[in-house]
């Protein structure tokens, strides 16, 4: 159980990442700028992701505010989809993002 869990947490990431790319295109009616949207944003995601969250990280958090920074950031992914007017798809990301935290604490694989 615990592998398929971990491989939950790394599915939502990807996720996060085409989410975010998906949704930073379609922010802008210019192509250029939709397109160094669609490369930032997740870039982002990715650099934030890979210094506080990566399991060997220097920089990496613990505790609750490794809990907090993963909330935070797929709370922004829940809010790309609400926003593309994928309000269901929301839900069911952040109900299984839940669960995945929720699981990783009690099995201490945060």
């Amino acid at each position: 159980m615990k592998l398929l869990n971990d491989g939950l947490a790394f599915l939502l990431e990807l996720v996060s990442i085409i989410v975010l790319s998906y949704w930073g295109f379609n922010l802008s009616s210019s192509k250029l700028i939709s397109v160094a949207l669609a490369i930032v944003i997740p870039l982002i995601f990715i650099v934030v992701w890979w210094i506080y969250l990566a399991p060997k990280s220097s920089y990496r958090l613990e505790g609750i505010s490794l809990i907090i920074l993963k909330l935070l950031l797929f709370s922004i992914v829940s809010y790309a989809l609400i926003s593309i007017n994928k309000t269901s798809w929301a839900i069911v990301f952040m109900i299984l993002v839940v669960i995945n935290l929720v699981l990783s604490y009690i099995w201490k694989t945060l």
